[in-house]
């Protein structure tokens, strides 16, 4: 039996403006604009158009799925990434974890 790898998620501000450069296990977190495209960068710590487009490049890239991607993004903003600090962490099974928590009833 194989075993899952893990897909590691990091978020760091950098530089005098605090360019934000978003990671996958050391790797540039692809925007995927074919879903969505409404910022230039990825942002977080707030409720505008790049924690939206974060939100949905982490659902797209945890899941695969481009509708539950899309779908959820807004929720997944407002409960997670607005939340995040200058420098933070997660793993996709955090992701999985909190999509299933949105999905409830």
């Amino acid at each position: 039996m194989t075993q899952k790898q893990i897909k590691l998620y990091k978020g760091r501000r950098f530089g005098q403006n605090g360019h934000p450069i978003v990671t996958v296990n050391g790797k540039l977190l692809s925007f995927y604009r074919h879903v969505l495209d409404v910022s230039e960068d990825f942002e977080w710590g707030y409720g505008g158009s790049g924690p939206t487009q974060l939100s949905m490049a982490l659902i797209m890239d945890a899941t695969g799925d481009a509708e539950l991607a899309y779908n959820l993004r807004h929720q997944f903003k407002q409960e997670v990434v607005k939340y995040f600090s200058d420098n933070w962490a997660m793993t996709d099974d955090d992701i999985l974890a909190r999509l299933k928590r949105i999905q409830e009833p």
